[in-house]
């Protein structure tokens, strides 16, 4: 199982287990959850076989700037009919919107 170190307490986080606790953000198109281990935040962009970690400021709009990105093999994420999931290893994370 891929592991993804946490940006903020370095410790790894299996991947499977964050991709159950995110919601999506519509407004900059970003993925939201915690760690595991120490609880922070997290913002991150999901595409096929890629997390990327990162931040999001203000700057006339809202932006995503990536800072670590992590190669998860598998992963894929699938939007239809206005929802998403989240696809690893066989298993379908639905992916509840937020604002």
């Amino acid at each position: 199982m891929a592991a993804v170190p946490c940006p903020r307490c370095k410790a790894a986080m299996d991947a499977a287990p964050l991709l159950a606790g995110l919601s999506y953000w519509r407004g900059p198109g970003i993925f939201t959850g915690t760690c595991p281990h120490c609880g922070e935040g997290l913002e991150l962009r999901v595409s096929a076989s890629r997390i990327e970690l990162g931040y999001t400021y203000w700057a006339g709009s809202m932006h995503f700037e990536g800072m670590i990105d992590h190669s998860v093999a598998g992963l894929r994420r699938v939007d239809a009919d206005g929802a998403i999931a989240l696809v690893l290893d066989g298993v379908s994370y639905p992916i509840p919107a937020g604002d």
